[in-house]
């Protein structure tokens, strides 16, 4: 079964919209990508206009933004530590945007959308203390 992206055909008092044309290619959607903790796995989907998008499925490392020192470096997701659109997510080491993982460098916070944009994003959050 697809998933559409258009309106109900059901009206606020229960009717039945009546439809005047046949849904479309361009409303088909598709089920949101779950990107993990793994060996990088990239998914490539048509868009619309003969474009590409980009969806990552796993990945073994982050770019992180340091605010203080204001670099950008990979760092290797050593583990999520906390994701809050799902509690499951945990578990399951999935990435979502606004997700606290555990990496080389320390505790970041996502802020990208790793199943839409093909690479994670991070800021720093709190620092590794070397001894």
């Amino acid at each position: 079964m697809g998933e559409w992206h258009k309106a109900s055909s059901r009206k606020a008092t229960g009717g039945i919209v009546r439809r005047n044309r046949k849904t479309k290619n361009y409303e088909a959607g598709s089920e949101p990508v779950k990107t993990v903790v793994g060996q990088r796995k990239v998914k490539q989907v048509k868009g619309y206009g003969g474009n590409f998008k980009v969806k990552l499925r796993a990945t073994p490392v982050v770019n992180v933004a340091d605010q203080k020192s204001k670099s950008v470096k990979k760092a290797k997701v050593l583990e999520v530590i906390e994701n809050k659109a799902n509690p499951h997510f945990v578990r399951q080491k999935v990435i979502t945007k606004g997700a606290l993982i555990k990496t080389d460098a320390g505790v970041c916070r996502v802020t990208s959308r790793p199943g839409q944009y093909g690479s994670v994003d991070a800021v720093l959050v709190e620092k590794v203390q070397n001894k």
